[in-house]
């Protein structure tokens, strides 16, 4: 358990929980070519909660990334994508940090 402090407790709880509720769960697929080109392969599936084309790579939000990714995996091949890697993606403590600080600050602002 990890507690998040700025002026009184913002919140405490596993390291993964809080990345898992502020960012959700997906994961990062490496493409050989054009990433872009697989966006809409990507969204066809039900699971996929969003999709973006970032630097070569897929960044896909999913509920259950070790259950989904191999069908996100076989869909990209049959669309003709060259997989590179998946790599779930991992938000550092920093990240965490910063969302929880930017949120508490939008609460006290309304």
């Amino acid at each position: 358990m990890i507690g998040v402090i700025k002026t009184g407790l913002l919140r405490l709880d596993t390291p993964d929980h809080m990345r898992a509720e502020l960012f959700g769960r997906g994961v990062e697929v490496r493409i050989a070519g054009d990433s872009a080109s697989y966006l809409v392969a990507a969204r066809a599936l039900p699971f996929v909660h969003s999709v973006a084309a970032k630097d070569g790579s897929l960044q896909v939000s999913l509920d259950d990334p070790d259950g989904q990714s191999p069908a996100l995996v076989q869909a990209l091949i049959a669309a003709g994508a060259q997989i590179r890697s998946v790599e779930p993606i991992a938000h550092s403590l920093e990240d965490v940090y910063m969302e929880l600080v930017a949120e508490h600050h939008a609460e006290v602002k309304q």
